[in-house]
């Protein structure tokens, strides 16, 4: 079994730190890791990761390689993780406040953005409506003046249609009169004589 000093495996990590490079090479300590239990395993890997959540070290890309950041330097200087729990574990607690801001950012950003897009919708339905509905209104009303234009031109038809006959009637009547007229002048004018 592996000593871990303090019962800490962020010390174990850090006190195998190379002085000279500031680098902790998981390469270099594979067999003492391979030989831990499960547990301690599973205790080694939280503690790499709180770690590179409070920022003392800092993974190279690609490679199993870990620098050592300026935090954890000093807490190297200064003796060890447990020493400095206090201060790491509220840098971890605003690390995981800023992470769920960040997620409740991201929703709010989120609904925001859904908001828009509804607001937006309902704003081209409304341009849509108001474009269309005043030719199907004047439409309308073109139509019904139509309508009513017909039936009226209809009714003063069917009025001079009817003054048409009445006026034939008029005329017929004045030629009968005029004949009587005529006929009776001439008999009196006959008598006179």
């Amino acid at each position: 079994m592996t000593e871990v000093p303090n019962n800490d495996f962020r010390d174990w990590i850090l006190f195998k730190v190379d002085n000279k490079t500031l680098v902790y090479d998981e390469s270099v300590h594979s067999d003492e890791i391979n030989n831990l239990s499960k547990i301690q395993k599973a205790r080694y890997d939280i503690a790499l990761e709180e770690m590179l959540m409070s920022g003392a070290i800092y993974k190279v890309p690609k490679e199993s390689k870990y620098i050592l950041t300026s935090l954890g330097k000093k807490v190297l200087e200064n003796g060890s993780f447990t020493i400095w729990s206090p201060q790491i574990s509220s840098d971890l607690n605003l690390n995981k406040k800023f992470s769920k801001s960040e997620k409740t950012s991201n929703i709010a950003t989120k609904i925001s953005v859904g908001v828009g897009i509804g607001t937006l919708l309902v704003l081209i339905s409304q341009v849509v409506i108001d474009l269309t509905m005043p030719k199907t209104i004047q439409g309308t009303v073109q139509v019904q003046t139509e309508e009513t234009l017909n039936q009226e031109l209809q009714s003063l038809k069917t009025k001079m249609d009817s003054q048409t006959v009445s006026l034939r009637s008029l005329e017929a009547e004045y030629h009968k009169i005029s004949k009587k007229l005529d006929s009776t002048y001439h008999k009196n004018l006959k008598v006179i004589k």
